[in-house]
């Protein structure tokens, strides 16, 4: 039986899904006892130099940290990226993913800068920001960046939001905004509302984590998950191979691949060229539940039919009708895919169909699957998450 001595904080999502990860590989391998230590900064980590158990699996944050691994008489695993050094065999998560697709996302949203808020002197900011710029200039598009210091006290949180108020009014809206984390989002919000910026209507914002909390803002967060639970599998599976000394079968510097984008409020907003199809697309948006016909939205925004049609596929590639149902459908999704929604019935009238059997029909055309299957994946999915 191998002692493994768990060496990071387990007070997030993030982290309990890893501890999810690494003890589902325990009980297929059941091979293992664990040891947890409170914390993996450099004061927990000399506490085992002389420890006598066979492995540990650490989150080395600091050069200090790093520097006290490389003593240890036993394997260890790092599960953090946030310094770039490969002494110390690692598993992480693939910021870089997250960077291309965030880029491409808010240019879909029509925005022209795409904006960056990251933490100072951490490798996967920078690994972000370096793609981000890369991604925007093949857009097109502009990018800009605001490095600061992980929040420590309230009053360093006002003052990094003076700061990012600053930086916030340097740009031309609307943009995009991605947050390096979801704890960044209350100042965030905050200081928008205090300069009299409205998310997302100005800022579309998406972040990084998928916090418990993300949802229940005000204006609710979409944010990016990664797999966390396969993240804790993989770790386990290098630690497992070091401890019967086969480093040669597995990659000792392992990026996990794979992340979910949960689109919430805070990213839901299309900016178009015509200021006519801006309105349209704004009322379907604020009104999709009621909507039923394309002439309400002509006549909602003063605008004939013919115009908005012609405007929508220039500029969108598709009818107002599909426009429509596409929202609709956005909902239905999010509805499931936020609030675990398995009651179709329910879900028609949430989302404005006319009953199950018409949103049954409607899915299964523009989606090409049964809406039955879509609720099991989603579920499945939201346990391998």
């Amino acid at each position: 039986m191998y002692r493994i001595a768990l060496a990071f904080e387990c007070v997030d999502s993030v982290n309990t899904h890893i501890m999810k990860g690494i003890l589902a590989y325990a009980r297929q391998n059941p091979l293992f006892e664990f040891l947890f230590f409170a914390n993996s900064d450099a004061r927990g980590l000399e506490d085992l130099k002389n420890w006598n158990g066979d492995g540990a699996i650490v989150a080395l944050t600091t050069n200090e940290a790093i520097s006290i691994a490389e003593t240890f008489d036993f394997p260890a695993v790092n599960i953090s990226s946030e310094c770039n050094n490969a002494s110390i065999p690692r598993v992480y998560r693939d910021h870089a993913e997250i960077a291309i697709d965030a880029t491409n996302h808010f240019a879909s949203l029509g925005v022209e800068q795409i904006a960056y808020l990251g933490l100072r002197d951490t490798y996967y900011s920078e690994i972000k920001w370096a793609l981000i710029q890369k991604e925007s200039a093949e857009l097109c598009k502009q990018a800009t960046s605001l490095f600061i210091d992980r929040p420590s006290s309230l009053l360093y949180e006002e003052q990094m939001a003076e700061q990012f108020k600053t930086w916030l009014k340097s740009h031309t809206f609307p943009i995009g905004l991605l947050l390096d984390n979801d704890d960044f989002y209350p100042f965030v919000h905050q200081a928008c509302t205090q300069i009299g910026l409205k998310i997302p209507q100005d800022i579309a914002v998406l972040s990084v984590r998928n916090s418990r909390a993300s949802q229940f803002y005000e204006v609710s967060l979409s944010s990016y998950e990664f797999n966390n639970i396969k993240h804790g599998m993989l770790t386990m599976k290098t630690l497992h191979a070091l401890l019967e000394n086969r480093a040669d079968e597995v990659d000792l510097d392992v990026s996990i691949k794979g992340i979910k984008l949960h689109e919430r409020e805070s990213s839901n907003i299309l900016h178009c060229r015509d200021h006519r199809l801006s309105a349209a697309v704004k009322h379907i948006k604020e009104k999709t539940r009621s909507l039923h016909s394309v002439d309400e939205i002509a006549d909602a925004v003063g605008c004939s039919r013919r115009t908005l049609e012609n405007s929508i596929k220039e500029e969108l590639g598709c009818t107002l009708r599909q426009f429509l149902i596409n929202e609709k459908l956005r909902n239905v999704k999010y509805l499931i895919d936020n609030h675990l929604y398995g009651d179709i019935y329910d879900l028609a009238s949430k989302t404005g169909f006319s009953s199950s059997r018409h949103l049954r029909n409607v899915f299964l055309k523009n989606e090409g699957c049964k809406l039955e299957s879509y609720l099991n994946n989603k579920l499945d999915s939201n346990h391998s998450f």
